[in-house]
């Protein structure tokens, strides 16, 4: 039994069994499915999947006929969907149709249904005796309705295009799960579309990316980039730095990264847009200066992120020296920020050497 959300149920399944029955499964040679799967599914799916198609429809055939319950797939809702409209041309081609489908047994039933279901306070009234209850059960686009608590697949043309385009709007909208239906999707489209949800999204990557580059600051000597000299280069040398670093990591990535980019209210030093879900704000700053980097977390990239409409970014400061990491630590471990801003300390101080610690 297919679990439909209606109080028909149990009765839609008996008539959708003796319509797949009638229909197709008399034959058991498959022939007459093999002719009809046109109409229940487009010509890429039966190109494509053809055996799939077939499983779908010997599965309605089958869930309609036990008592267990079923739960269907986009795959078996557009099969059943288009069987009906088959059907219901069918019922309109076929003045005997219903001399044929409907007999004394249903009357049994739609009486039971009347004296089981509160049919008046279902229908508010309109519905008024057995006849009434039979007629709209009976129309093949009631049992649509009812068994459907959606046809999303009908856009999925549509869907897949604007998807493709970076456009949810429609998909948001009507609270539609994309995802469900990418089994009826066409093979490439379908392979595109996975590919992409095993993509880190772009906020995983850059954090991965500048978990990469602290760790070679770290350990592999990149920190020496950092000073001049003696001396601690300054916050602008450090942007240029990073903006190459950056560039050179997600190199053909297909972003758009902007440095110091004026949005009305300052300039946030890093910008990266993907597509209009996935963007990201970075704003740096040296570590040697506490209350500098607590106005720019609490604050500064905060007020960034509302002008700039962001709602990811990172807090990323550089630091010389220990003390100024274990300061920086100390308040991030202490602070949490009001939206989604990840902090980071890349540790610039400078290292001591493997050989002069052996030697100690």
């Amino acid at each position: 039994m297919i679990l439909f959300r209606t109080e028909f149920t149990e009765y839609f399944n008996k008539k959708i069994h003796i319509f797949l029955d009638a229909e197709i499964f008399y034959d058991d040679s498959g022939m007459v499915l093999d002719d009809l799967l046109d109409i229940f599914f487009p010509k890429y799916l039966i190109r494509e999947q053809r055996k799939k198609c077939k499983e779908v429809m010997e599965d309605l055939f089958d869930w309609t006929g036990d008592d267990y319950w079923h739960t269907v797939t986009a795959f078996h809702e557009m099969g059943l969907y288009y069987f009906l409209e088959f059907i219901q041309d069918l019922r309109k081609d076929t003045p005997e149709f219903d001399s044929i489908y409907y007999d004394k047994e249903d009357e049994v039933e739609i009486k039971g249904l009347w004296g089981k279901i509160d049919i008046k306070g279902m229908f508010e009234g309109e519905v008024k005796n057995t006849k009434d209850l039979a007629d709209f059960i009976h129309d093949i686009g009631t049992t649509q309705e009812l068994c459907f608590e959606d046809t999303d697949f009908l856009l999925l043309p549509d869907l897949s295009n604007n998807h493709s385009a970076d456009n949810i709007v429609l998909e948001e909208l009507m609270g539609i799960d994309f995802d469900y239906y990418k089994e009826l999707l066409p093979k490439d489209i379908r392979l595109r579309y996975e590919k992409q949800l095993t993509q880190l999204s772009l906020f995983d990557g850059m954090w991965k990316m500048l978990d990469f580059i602290a760790d070679r600051i770290l350990y592999r000597g990149l920190h020496k980039a950092f000073w001049d000299k003696d001396r601690m280069i300054k916050e602008p040398d450090a942007q240029v730095l990073l903006d190459s670093l950056f560039a050179a990591y997600l190199k053909d990535k297909g972003l758009d990264i902007s440095r110091e980019v004026d949005l009305g209210t300052g300039k946030i030093d890093f910008k990266f847009y993907k597509n209009y879900k996935e963007k990201v704000l970075i704003e740096v700053k040296l570590g040697n200066n506490l209350s500098l980097v607590e106005k720019g977390i609490k604050n500064q990239l905060p007020h960034y992120m509302d002008a700039a409409k962001y709602e990811d970014a990172f807090y990323l400061v550089i630091c010389h020296s220990k003390k100024d990491i274990e300061k920086i630590r100390q308040f991030f471990e202490n602070y949490k920020p009001s939206k989604n801003i990840v902090p980071l300390i890349f540790d610039a101080s400078k290292k001591t050497i493997a050989s002069k610690l052996v030697g100690a």
